[in-house]
Parts: structure tokens; sequence; C-alpha cells
């Protein structure tokens, strides 16, 4: 919880075309593509524990955050 409280949150519009892109080049449910498609929005780095999502994320070209215990 440490460390959650530490990541800065926004609100942002979802760029659906962008979504719908990586939705389908990855094959990956929309509610993934769109919080990647923030990350790149923003240049942001993009903070999950799963796996899958932070390595297509990584291939989509977004950075992504280490959280260490």
């Amino acid at each position: 919880m440490t460390a959650y409280r530490q990541i800065p949150l926004q609100f942002s519009e979802v760029d659906l075309e962008t979504a719908l892109e990586l939705s389908s080049k990855f094959n990956i449910y929309a509610y993934d593509a769109y919080v990647i498609s923030c990350a790149l929005k923003h240049e942001s780095p993009l903070v999950t524990l799963d796996e899958k999502l932070r390595s297509i994320a990584q291939s989509a070209g977004a950075s992504i955050m280490e959280v260490k215990p």
C-alpha cells in the first residue's frame, strides 16, 4: 500500500482508435488496451502485477514502473 499511495493518479480520456488497434494487434481485452494507450499517450510508466499485460505494454512501447517490496 505504501508504494501504491506514491503513484500520482489522474483521469484521462481514452484514445479509442489507439485502444482498438492495440486490442486487435495483441489480442487483448479493451480494458487492458485502454490502460496501455493511456500510458503511451501520457508517456507515463505502467504499474501492473499482470505479467501478460506488462509484456504486451512493453512490446507496444510503454515503460513499466518496477515496484520493489
